[in-house]
């Protein structure tokens, strides 16, 4: 709160309770790796997260200007990195455990500016899946990638009334596929390099802000492509790129 602000006024607000605020909050990790061979590296990773706590920025009145809860969790992750066929393949998979507890309504999509008291509501999130990354270079001039997630975020207990079913932005499955040929021009010692691009989504919650009736967005494909000149006297890349190229929206 400045100097001169009266009360209530907009936007010098002052809390309704202590104006400082002190929390101690510990955060540990610990994280293993081990390569049977060369080739082979397999990995495990456990942490603790913290959120600090902090009043509602987005209030519009003294009253709105409340406290918000700790937010910490845990999150645990193994998996394994291969590096196959002289290098021509690699492989990233891992699977996750993660527990959070404390989320408070901003991240549930409630409007913190006009629900006061909805806004100090805890709820406890947990959520597991898979991560998987793939490369390969069968030929010199072929590259190809291709990665997979899934997973499971959802809410435990009882979901405080207004909130979605399902945490926001989470969509079940995500997926990508992408291609790239590299072809060398006689006599310039340029590259031309076509590049395509695919990412798919299952449905996802949004909540009701952005005007979906059910809080939930389809899923879909987006293709990208891009056509590149790369010229190494003097480091020139040129490229035309489509974005969306299919015109597909996904909120």
């Amino acid at each position: 709160r400045r100097t001169g602000c009266a009360p209530n006024a907009i936007p010098c607000l002052a809390p309704a309770g202590p104006a400082r605020l002190e929390r101690t909050l510990f955060t540990p990790e610990l994280a293993l790796s081990w390569a049977p061979s060369p080739h082979l590296r397999l990995f495990a990773r456990s942490a603790r997260s913290a959120r600090l706590p902090g009043w509602n920025l987005l209030a519009r009145s003294t009253a709105e200007l409340v406290l918000m809860p700790d937010e910490t969790g845990w999150h645990h992750q193994a998996g394994v990195k291969a590096n196959l066929w002289d290098g021509r393949a690699r492989m990233d998979a891992s699977g996750f455990v993660a527990r959070t507890r404390g989320l408070v309504s901003p991240l549930f999509g409630i409007d913190p500016l006009a629900m006061a008291a909805v806004a100090t509501q805890r709820h406890d999130m947990r959520n597991h899946g898979v991560d998987v990354v793939v490369s390969a270079r069968p030929l010199v001039q072929l590259e190809l990638s291709a990665t997979l997630g899934w997973q499971q975020a959802r809410w435990t207990g009882v979901v405080p009334a207004g909130g979605p079913n399902r945490p926001l932005y989470a969509p079940d499955t995500t997926a990508s596929l992408s291609a790239a040929w590299r072809q060398s021009l006689v006599g310039t010692g340029s590259v031309l390099v076509p590049r395509v691009a695919a990412r798919w989504r299952s449905a996802m919650a949004v909540g009701p802000a952005l005007g979906l009736t059910d809080g939930i967005s389809p899923g879909g494909w987006q293709v990208a492509a891009a056509l590149q000149l790369e010229i190494p006297d003097g480091g020139w890349l040129m490229s035309l790129e489509c974005e969306n190229c299919l015109d597909q929206t996904l909120t």
